[in-house]
Formats: C-alpha cells, sequence, structure tokens
C-alpha cells in the first residue's frame, strides 16, 4: 500500500522534513527528457539520491581478526561458485563466541567491489534483547537504505518484503543476516533475483535454509595454533609469552575467541600478573561452573567472571550497570545517566571495558558520537552479576535514571521537531530541552538512530510499573511516527503505552494514546478502526472535562470524515474544536479550524464561507516562522478561490507554489502544478496547462502517489480531446 504525503496531518505535524521530502525513487540508471519549453523545475529520480554511496553497513573487522585461513577459503570457493545472475545462500553455524560474525564480516570486506550496490547487514537478534528483531522493522530498513522514502513503504511484512525484491532485482549486493533464530525469519528478508551474496550467521543448524540451497558451513573453536598466535598478538608488546602457558590458556578458553580475547585483554591490562596463576585460576573456575552447568559456551563464561573479578570497583560497577540496559548498544551520554556520572567518566569507564574485551565499539550516527555494545553473551552475564552483586534499590535508581534520560531527550528532540504541538506531558524546562540538539535534522537523527532502543524502553517502564514513563515516552515519539511512519514500533510502543495509562487510571493520558493509535489508524487507511479510538478518546475526555484531549479527539474525527468525503458531518467538530481553542485563549489552534473549516465548506459549496475561514487562517500563519502551515492554507485558498471563478486563484496558487519549492514540499508542489493545470485548461492555456501538468505527473510518479495515474489519464485526455458530438 502506498501513501502520499496528503496521508500526513494538515498541521505541521506531518509537514515533512525537507530531507525527507526530497527523496527519490525511481529505479532508472538514467533519463533522457525532451521537451520544447520547460518552465520551472524538472524532478527526476533513481535508486538513490543522486551522488548518494551505495549502502555500506556491514560492521568493522577487530584488527585482533587472525587464523581462518582454511574457512575464508572456503567461502571463496562457494561464492565463486554463483558468480553471474545467480544468487549465493552462506549459512555459518557454530556456538555463541565462535567468531562468525568477525568471519562474515571479514570475508564482506574483502569482496566489497564485487558488489557494487552495496552491503546490508541486520543483527537479527535470536539470543539477543526480546529474542529476535521484528522481521517488519528490518524489511523497513533495508528499504530506507535503498533510496524508498518511508511515505511508500507498504505496511504489511508480505508487502515489504516484495518490494525489497523488486528494489533488489538485477543487482549485485552483499547481505550479513547475523544471529538468525529460524530459517522463515532469514526468508522474509532474501532480495530478489540477481548475483547477490547472502551469509547468514546462526547457533542452529537451519535445515529449511538448507533445504532451499543454502550452503551450511561450519565455524568450530580455533585451532590451539590459531589461539596461541591470537594471545600473541594480544600481548606481544607487553610481555615475553611461555609457550606452554599460552597453550594451556587457550585450552580453558575452549578456542573461542570471544573468550581468548577477554582473557587475553585481561593480561594485557596488568603486565604484572602471572601467566601461570591466571591459568590455574581458570581452572578452578572452569570446574566449579562446569560442575552447574552443561552449557555449550562454558569456556566463555568461565573467561567473563574472572575478568569481571580482575576489574576495579568502578568498572565492575559500570559492567553490572549495563546489564541493565535495555537496548543493543549505548552512548556515553546514556552510559553516564545509567552510572549517575559525567559523560567523560562514563567514556572512560567503558573504555576500561574495551580494553578487557568485554564490551565492543561500534560506530555512531556521527564520528563525534561512539558507542558501544555487548556481544549478547557478555550481556547475559552482565546481567547475571547485576543481579546477584547489586542491591535492588541500586538497581531501581539505575533503571529510572536510564529512563529518565530517554523520555527527557527524545521530548527534547521532539520539541525542536515541532515547537507547536500540544503536549499533555509536562516538560520541565522547554526552553532547555531545545538546546540539547542543533536543529531538526539532528534530532530526527537521534530518534532513527535510538528507536530500537526507545522501544525497549516503553516495554522496560510498562513491565516495571514505570506507567507515567511509559506513556510519555510514547507521546515524545509522536513527531518521529508521523515524519518517518515507523507503523509497527508505533503500534506497538502505544498499545503499552496505553495499557499503562489504564494501569494507572489515568483519563487523559489514555485518551491521549487512543487520539495517537487513531491517528496510526488514519494513516493506514483503517477509517472503522481509526473511529473507534477517536470515539473512546471522546468519552474519556468529556467524562474527565479535559478540553484540549477533547479537541484532539474532535479533530481526528474531523480528519476522519474529510478523509471519507463527509464534510458535512466534519464540520460540526470543527466548529466545536473551534471553540475550545477560542475559550483556552489558543490563537493557532483557533486558526488551523479555520483552515480545516475552509477545506470542509469548499467541499460542501459554500466557497465564499471557505475562503473567509482560509484567509483568516493565513493573517495567522506566517510564511517564515510557519511555512508549512502557511503553505497549506494558502494552497486550500488558491484551490478554493479557482471553485469561485475568482481571477485571483493564478496569483494565490503561484505565490503557494514558489513557497512549495523553497521548503521542498514535493507533494505540495505537484498539488500546485495540478491546480494550475486545471486554471490555465480553464482559461484556454492548453500549452501552460500541458507543462503544468506534466511537471504534477513526473513528481507524482516519482513519489509512487496514486495521483499520477490521474494525472497520467487526464494527460492523454488533453492530448487527444474527444470528438464534438
Amino acid at each position: 500500500m502506498n501513501r502520499s504525503s496528503e496521508d500526513q496531518p494538515s498541521d505541521p505535524d506531518g509537514a515533512p522534513s525537507p530531507g525527507q521530502a526530497n527523496r527519490v525513487t525511481s529505479e532508472q540508471a538514467s533519463w533522457f527528457v525532451q521537451a520544447r519549453d520547460i518552465h520551472g523545475s524538472v524532478y527526476v529520480g533513481g535508486l538513490r539520491p543522486t551522488g548518494a554511496e551505495p549502502p555500506r553497513q556491514v560492521p568493522a573487522v577487530p584488527a585482533t581478526f587472525t587464523g581462518r585461513t582454511a574457512e575464508l577459503e572456503q567461502l571463496e570457493r562457494i561464492s565463486a561458485a554463483g558468480a553471474g545472475e545467480q544468487s549465493v545462500i552462506m549459512m555459518l553455524v557454530g556456538p555463541g563466541g565462535v567468531g562468525k560474525s568477525v568471519l562474515a564480516t571479514h570475508f564482506l570486506h574483502a569482496v566489497t567491489e564485487r558488489f557494487p550496490d552495496g552491503q546490508l547487514y541486520a543483527d537479527l537478534g535470536a539470543f539477543g534483547v526480546g529474542g529476535g528483531r521484528d522481521p517488519a522493522e528490518i524489511l523497513d530498513g533495508f528499504l530506507r537504505s535503498l533510496g524508498m522514502a518511508p511515505e511508500q513503504i507498504p505496511v504489511e511484512v508480505a508487502d515489504r518484503a516484495a518490494a525489497l525484491r523488486s528494489r533488489t532485482s538485477g543487482r549485485r549486493l552483499a547481505m550479513l543476516l547475523d544471529d538468525a533464530a529460524s530459517a522463515a525469519q532469514v526468508r522474509t528478508l532474501l532480495p530478489g533475483t540477481g548475483g547477490h551474496l547472502v551469509v547468514v550467521t546462526s547457533r542452529r543448524q537451519l535445515a529449511g535454509l538448507v533445504a532451499e540451497g543454502a550452503v551450511p558451513v561450519e565455524v568450530a573453536p580455533l585451532t590451539e595454533d590459531e589461539a596461541v598466535t591470537l594471545v600473541r598478538s594480544l600481548l606481544a608488546p607487553h610481555r615475553v609469552i611461555d609457550a606452554e602457558a599460552a597453550r594451556a590458556l587457550v585450552r580453558h578458553c575452549g578456542g573461542l575467541p570471544l573468550a581468548v580475547c577477554a582473557a587475553a585483554s585481561r593480561l594485557a591490562m596488568r603486565p604484572g600478573q602471572d601467566l601461570t596463576a591466571m591459568v590455574a585460576e581458570l581452572g578452578n573456575q572452569r570446574r566449579r561452573l562446569g560442575s552447574l552447568s552443561r552449557d555449550e559456551e562454558v569456556s566463555v563464561r568461565v573467561v567473563l567472571q574472572t575478568s569481571y573479578h580482575a576489574l576495579a570497583d568502578p568498572a565492575q560497577r559500570a559492567y553490572r550497570h549495563l546489564g541493565l540496559h535495555p537496548g543493543t548498544g549505548i552512548d556515553r551520554a546514556a552510559a553516564a545517566a545509567l552510572l549517575n556520572t559525567d559523560p567523560e567518566e562514563a567514556e572512560a569507564l567503558l573504555e576500561r571495558l574495551v580494553e578487557a574485551s568485554l564490551l565492543q565499539p561500534e560506530p555512531g550516527p556521527e564520528p563525534t558520537q561512539p558507542r558501544w555494545r555487548l556481544h549478547d553473551l557478555t550481556r547475559l552475564h552482565a546481567a547475571e552479576v547485576a543481579h546477584h552483586d547489586e542491591n535492588s534499590a541500586a538497581v531501581e535508581q539505575a533503571r529510572e535514571r536510564l529512563l529518565d534520560y530517554y523520555l527527557s531527550t527524545a521530548m527534547a528532540a521532539d520539541v525542536v521537531l515541532n515547537p507547536h504541538r500540544w503536549r499533555l506531558a509536562p516538560l520541565a524546562d522547554p526552553a532547555a530541552l531545545t538546546e540539547r540538539f542543533v536543529d531538526a535534522d539532528a534530532a530526527l537523527s537521534w530518534l532513527e538512530a535510538e528507536l530500537d532502543t526507545l522501544r525497549t524502553c516503553v516495554r522496560l517502564a510498562h513491565d516495571s510499573g514505570h506507567h507515567h514513563r511509559a506513556w510519555q515516552l510514547c507521546d515524545a515519539l509522536s513527531s518521529l511516527f508521523i515524519r518517518r511512519q515507523h507503523y509497527s514500533a508505533w503500534r506497538e510502543t502505544h498499545a503499552l503505552g496505553l495499557a499503562s495509562a489504564e494501569a494507572l487510571e489515568d483519563p487523559t493520558a489514555q485518551a491521549r494514546m487512543h487520539t495517537a493509535l487513531g491517528a496510526l489508524e488514519l494513516h493506514l487507511n483503517q477509517t472503522h478502526q481509526a473511529t473507534e479510538h477517536y470515539t473512546r478518546a471522546q468519552h474519556l475526555a468529556e467524562a474527565c472535562g479535559h478540553k484540549l484531549s477533547l479537541a484532539a479527539a474532535l479533530e481526528g474525527h474531523a480528519k476522519t470524515a474529510l478523509r471519507t468525503g463527509q464534510p458535512n458531518t466534519a464540520i460540526p467538530h470543527l466548529d466545536r474544536i473551534l471553540h475550545i481553542h477560542q475559550d483556552l485563549g489558543r490563537p493557532r489552534g483557533v486558526a488551523l479550524m479555520r483552515r480545516y473549516l475552509g477545506q470542509a465548506y469548499r467541499a460542501v459549496g459554500q466557497p465564499s464561507t471557505a475562503a473567509t475561514h482560509l484567509r483568516a487562517a493565513l493573517d495567522y500563519f506566517d510564511s517564515t516562522t510557519e511555512p508549512y502551515a502557511h503553505l497549506r492554507a494558502r494552497t486550500e485558498l488558491a484551490q478554493t478561490l479557482h471553485t469561485a471563478a475568482d481571477p485571483q486563484a493564478h496569483t494565490t496558487a503561484r505565490q503557494a507554489l514558489d513557497l512549495a519549492e523553497r521548503i521542498g514540499a514535493r507533494h505540495e508542489v505537484a498539488r500546485l502544478h495540478e491546480l494550475l493545470a486545471t486554471i490555465a485548461q480553464h482559461h484556454g492555456h492548453t500549452t501552460t496547462a500541458h507543462t503544468h501538468l506534466t511537471h504534477a505527473h513526473t513528481i507524482y510518479t516519482d513519489l509512487e502517489s496514486p495521483n499520477a495515474d490521474t494525472t497520467a489519464r487526464k494527460l492523454a485526455e488533453w492530448a487527444n480531446p474527444p470528438e464534438p458530438e
């Protein structure tokens, strides 16, 4: 299902950002345009914006990578066998900590040049937080990376999978699907026909994939010689290595690179520590843990336990607290909140854990914003020691600090994105909040990068009884969801937010969640479900006497009525909302309702009344401080003046077009070209009309808007007018 920006709310909550509005999506490799006269801009597009690099998402290879000669040769043979137009699927199977992901990333970086259309990466999270990521969200990320604008991405998983296959058909991409849980999970994410290479890692033999042609590759622990070489590479500058002690060390580590790196890093941090003594300690720990567990990864647990106890107290506490973090990655600001310290000290502690190979650095959204993550086995261990070594009060305080950090930062981003939006959740200091982000792009970038963590924070807040934080965090995600259409996350978080609001028996919070869920359903054109949510929100707001909540619910009803072609139903709702805003002294709300009333009265054949409302809205909205709201009001006025055969329609539409082009509101640009075409055709200016309509059709096609079909038919009709009767 494709959606145009007409599906956005009419107020600036739904205004597409300039970056979003200028996304290009057609899959043509090149274009040739022939025309006699061109007025204004021509819009063409490709798989990615011109000059954009193909996605290169595969993580970096650790500098400590060593050995694996036989495995790399095997991967090369398998990959070469599928050279040409046939896709190859390789499945790397082995226990946790054996180095499957590092082997896969090393190989994919080595063959980068064979896949000019890019590399895609997803951590499927089979053994991570939550037991596996939602395929819909992974597909959403892939499609965005390949140039598909958010409003064009289908809603259903099957449709997204089909879109990925279409978008990758005939191309050459490499894909790493890390930590897969099942064949079905992988199958949904596979690209279309073409010379692709798909590398899957899993702790399980995924027989379903093998039956479909995937080639399994067993990844065994390092050989003793390879593991000793890894130890020497980590310790060479620091000490002379006793060969027998090194071999005993790697045997205790089971040859698992994760364990070997953690053990060797501990020695590197303590040059005076005796290697033989450490081997004896590992032996004792292994016997103790081995008697309690049949876990195949006991070698990792042995090393993690000894490495943890070797840390200084502040680093031990940092490690325990990281086990409380609900997401897969963390930056230094979040770590500072979790550890109750300043960002500089938090980063120093995290780097101590990196040195001990208990934490892995990873790229952040910007080079100046580093991030870190725990391997899933390390996360489990950190959570275990937090449970045993932290008192319950300290755990609760850390959880509250972390939730408050993400809540306040998400609120700050939301305020920057839409400073005028009405909010139910209290803002401690709105001015201070806006200082956290330099601009809207930075705010949106942070929300996108942290979305997975923010989702898990909503669940954590709900499950741990922090119900105020749960629904308020949902409210803070409003602008992100409206602008970027993360529908799965929207539904999941707000269902939890509604449950938390119900647990609090807070009718205003419940009404806010119902209104947001109604907006989601309206975005998806599920008008019956939207009406149900708006009706529930209306009843709750009326029962508790909260006027702004009532206005929000009634606005939802009005938008639904306008969407379904029932302007006579919308007008009473809009009149009621108008009076609420007047009573509360909210001139901006009054102006918005006047714009909606203008649309509604035009639809019922009263253009004079419509124009009066729209001019009143224009008097309020300034074209510089609120350009999108001003644009929508001016566009509606131009349409209304044309309906009334007012000669000012052309001038008003041209003014709106200039503003739409300046702010990058491409759907509005197309809509205005279409209106100007209609005006020109009405006055007999057929050449001008055809030029405008061609512009509109080009943009609608680029945006994959349903309006492209309408304009195409109209162009055909104008080129071949019907014979006179």
